[in-house]
């Protein structure tokens, strides 16, 4: 394990955008922020070769630092923003494929920057396929907490189990959710004031798991593996051995996606 864990504000890419693209159905555009990459957004006819634009105007400027591009198929192709004059442009750190052939999931850190919205043009796939992409997000980091000592993960399945004539049972699944207890044991005054503010926040906030992981290979930690939560319990910090200055903090978080 390496990194801290992340968090982040909504996705900027939502209903209230503005979307125009090449051949794929803008009536789908929702496909792109409905936090289930295995529904994509596909182009119509889109022949390889020949550029297909993703444009997403945000309805006033918004500041982000992270851009997701998962459960895509783009071969080549790139990322920009839109500035002040709506003129595509790249972020600090720019983002473009050139001869991708195997990575589905991409995620791209840069300096936070202003914007109006977000492009991504793609020329070729890997599977000479439509352009497809699952997952579009568009974010803000507010803050982060460090690797954490105890980890609990579980999927919430709302699933209908249906008898069928012959005494077999169907199985439908409605949902499926993730929750987590998270455990640290060396946290310091900052760190606990971030847990104070998660559970005071009244909307949710992706947690990224992901930048612990060096493989990334691991469920909850691929780089796909981003969850909108909220904080469930009350922060309780301790204090071993009822001692007080120069210790650090215990304490749990447990996030229940929305």
């Amino acid at each position: 394990m390496t990194g801290d864990i992340e968090f982040f504000n909504p996705n900027e890419v939502k209903s209230n955008c503005t979307f125009d693209f090449t051949t794929a159905n803008t009536d789908n555009a929702a496909f792109l922020y409905d936090n289930d990459v295995r529904t994509p957004l596909s182009s119509d006819g889109s022949l390889e070769g020949v550029n297909e634009k993703l444009k997403i105007e945000f309805a006033s400027s918004r500041a982000i630092d992270f851009i997701g591009v998962f459960g895509h198929n783009f071969k080549t192709g790139n990322v920009k923003y839109l500035n002040d004059s709506m003129v595509e442009t790249d972020f600090s750190t720019p983002i473009a494929w050139t001869s991708n052939t195997t990575e589905k999931n991409n995620s791209y850190y840069f300096d936070q920057v202003n914007c109006l919205g977000i492009v991504v043009n793609v020329t070729y796939t890997i599977d000479t396929g439509e352009k497809s992409l699952g997952e579009l997000r568009a974010l803000d980091k507010f803050d982060t907490l460090p690797r954490a000592k105890k980890f609990k993960p579980s999927l919430d399945i709302d699933q209908n189990l249906k008898k069928k004539y012959d005494g077999g049972k169907d199985k439908i699944i409605d949902g499926i959710k993730f929750n987590a207890t998270i455990g640290f044991d060396d946290l310091d005054d900052d760190n606990i004031e971030t847990l104070f503010s998660l559970a005071e926040r009244g909307r949710p906030f992706y947690i990224y798991l992901s930048p612990m992981s060096t493989l990334k290979t691991k469920r909850f930690f691929r780089v796909q593996d981003q969850y909108l939560v909220n904080m469930i319990n009350d922060p309780k910090p301790k204090l071993p051995s009822s001692l007080v200055d120069g210790v650090t903090w215990e304490n749990d978080l447990k996030v229940a996606e929305v």
